[in-house]
């Protein structure tokens, strides 16, 4: 589960919910970086659950382990996030599966662009500008 990487865009420094403060960045990248890419099986307790990209079983208590970070402001801020639709969450005595909303959004692109592309297009647009401008 820990391998691979995820997208980040520039566009969640804009989030005030996210960014209010840096506990909640750091939760929200926790919750980004331990969700599921891809659907799988896993048990919860000797119950077995198929999680679907972008959720994950955690809990409060292992959140605030890792991010060593007080159990009762994660629960606020995990609160927080489902209040603003960031997130949902279903809970038990056991755990809890947080799926994150708008996960499929973010996350899955059928494009590929390589730096090459990149950087000609850029260089393209650039002698646009200095065209445009004489």
């Amino acid at each position: 589960m820990n391998s691979g990487y995820i997208k980040l865009h520039r566009k969640l420094l804009d989030n005030p919910i996210v960014m209010k403060s840096s506990d909640h960045f750091t939760v929200w990248m926790y919750l980004l970086l331990n969700a599921a890419h891809n659907k799988y099986d896993t048990l919860i307790g000797s119950e077995r659950v198929t999680l679907n990209p972008g959720q994950l079983v955690t809990g409060r208590k292992k959140i605030a382990k890792d991010l060593k970070i007080n159990e009762s402001k994660i629960q606020r801020i995990l609160k927080l996030f489902e209040i603003e639709q960031q997130i949902e969450q279903q809970t038990n005595n056991l755990s809890r599966v947080i799926s994150i909303v708008k996960w499929s959004d973010y996350q899955q692109s059928n494009s590929k662009v390589t730096n090459n592309r990149t950087l000609y297009n850029n260089t393209k647009n650039i002698k646009n500008i200095y065209i445009d401008q004489f």
